[in-house]
């Protein structure tokens, strides 16, 4: 962007960039990505990476980011759930409870008749704003990103190790 465009990437930009490449199943580089941001990601970069470690069964790389999340934003009962649910996932029962009991001793719950939809963080305003139709088009393109990053990045890999032999 800022060598061909002359445009200096900002925090949203990084953003769509996370997002992606989390979505593609890239954890690891997203999580890099924030890392080496020459700016403070905030807590809703970690939360979409959070989210894609549960999805692509990160769990190490998960618990980090929730304690992480957790530590930033201690109201925030999203990075509590979702790390309960990665614990859950790998029978951590124990640590599933400690969660849990966290929770409780700082009286977070959601609010009653609300949905919670850890998944698509945005898709609450997207309901109130009734643009459904808009939320799905964006479903669909960055779907449509995230394999096209995937294809790329395999891509990348074989001209690496035949570059190697």
């Amino acid at each position: 962007m800022h060598r061909v465009y002359n445009i200096e990437p900002k925090v949203e930009h990084y953003g769509c960039m996370v997002d992606l490449l989390a979505r593609a199943g890239l954890v690891e580089n997203s999580e890099e990505l924030i890392l080496k941001m020459p700016m403070d990601s905030g807590p809703a970069l970690r939360g979409a990476l959070l989210s894609a470690c549960r999805t692509h069964s990160n769990s190490e790389l998960g618990e980090i980011v929730a304690k992480r999340l957790i530590e930033l934003e201690p109201l925030d009962i999203g990075p509590n759930i979702l790390l309960s649910n990665i614990y859950a996932a790998e029978g951590r029962w124990d640590d599933v409870e400690i969660v849990r009991m966290m929770m409780k001793e700082k009286r977070l719950h959601k609010a009653a008749g609300s949905k919670l939809d850890l998944e698509d963080p945005g898709a609450q305003y997207f309901v109130k704003n009734n643009s459904v139709h808009r939320r799905s088009m964006m479903h669909l393109m960055l779907g449509e990103m995230g394999a096209h990053i995937k294809l790329f990045h395999r891509n990348l890999n074989k001209e690496e190790s035949v570059r190697a032999t």
